[in-house]
């Protein structure tokens, strides 16, 4: 005790200076952790969701503990809230719980979807976030990193907007920024193709609507050639266009051979606001039929009306239209 005393007391000068310099860094970090985590709005959520454990295993029994989970989820806020406590504790099977069907169907059939596309991507660490309300239902959650968890401080974040549902009593949630699903099926049938525009799923920037396309035809239909990226839109009721995200796409990837039945999703530029237009119709403006030479099968009696028939083959061309007009109502 009296070496230490006497040490301090000899290194007076030397002592003073690290404690200065020890509260200096105290200070400063803690400003710089304000500065990062301030908030903005009063009307805003903002918090750390508290770590028990880090193992990151599937909860098995996740599903048989949901009577439970859902006893606790009273408000929209606290769906939430408990969506991203469950992220951070690693508890992935009541996190995908709280997920809703419609979520579940689009975006994460299994856990291990969810586990794999959402969990790894953004929950591998603690983190802090910050909740405020959109509009309605809708919360833009940003999630940052917590430099506690992390032990450095920096500006990495990521944004998202979450959509909370009453559904049997309880609140469920779609994340990713899935606003909400609709299921359409609307059929028609022209000279040659059936189409079934078959859902819709409508996100914060974008819509995406699946289609089914049976080519009847006997040439290759493509639905855009690309080189006008205006050339399929959908369009809401006071006729606003909303283009196709033509960059996502090649001709090939858009294109239905014939005799042949497709699946795409398409996806366009319409960003969600709660005063959003319905959409009345997708317009293909421009679809091409690309004509091809092909050989048609003769069948013609042999010579003297013999039993026996010859059969032979004729070169041919096709005469689609090169060009062709369609569009679908949606309403």
């Amino acid at each position: 005790m009296f070496k230490i005393l006497r040490y301090f007391k000899d290194n007076r000068i030397k002592s003073i200076i690290v404690l200065i310099v020890i509260g200096l860094i105290i200070i400063f970090y803690n400003a710089l952790e304000q500065k990062i985590y301030k908030n903005n709005s009063s009307s805003s959520i903002y918090t750390t969701a508290i770590v028990q454990n880090t193992n990151n295993s599937f909860d098995n029994n996740a599903s048989s503990n949901n009577s439970t989970i859902m006893q606790n989820v009273n408000s929209e806020e606290k769906a939430i809230e408990l969506f991203v406590s469950y992220c951070n504790n690693a508890e992935i099977g009541k996190a995908y719980n709280l997920l809703s069907d419609e979520c579940k169907n689009v975006l994460y059939k299994k856990q291990e979807d969810f586990y794999e596309k959402y969990y790894k991507v953004f929950w591998q660490q603690q983190r802090k976030y910050k909740v405020e309300k959109y509009n309605d239902n809708i919360y833009k959650l940003t999630i940052m990193n917590d430099p506690l968890a992390t032990g450095k401080v920096d500006n990495n974040s990521f944004i998202e907007y979450i959509t909370v549902n009453k559904i049997n009593g309880t609140y469920k949630i779609n994340i990713a920024s899935l606003i909400k699903y609709e299921t359409l099926n609307m059929k028609e049938t022209t000279d040659y193709f059936d189409i079934n525009v078959v859902d819709k799923a409508i996100y914060m920037n974008y819509e995406i609507y699946t289609i089914e396309i049976l080519n009847t035809s006997l040439v290759n239909i493509s639905l855009t050639d690309l080189k006008n990226d205006k050339e399929i839109f959908i369009q809401d009721t006071d006729k606003n266009n909303f283009y196709l995200s033509s960059s996502e796409y090649t001709e090939e990837n858009l294109t239905i051979p014939y005799k042949e039945k497709c699946t795409i999703q398409l996806k366009f530029n319409k960003k969600y606001t709660k005063n959003n237009k319905d959409t009345k119709k997708i317009v293909f403006k421009n679809m091409k039929l690309i004509n091809r030479e092909y050989y048609d099968r003769v069948i013609s009696k042999s010579e003297n009306n013999k039993t026996t028939n010859n059969i032979t083959y004729e070169k041919k061309h096709t005469t689609y239209p090169t060009e062709y007009f369609y569009e679908i109502n949606l309403q």
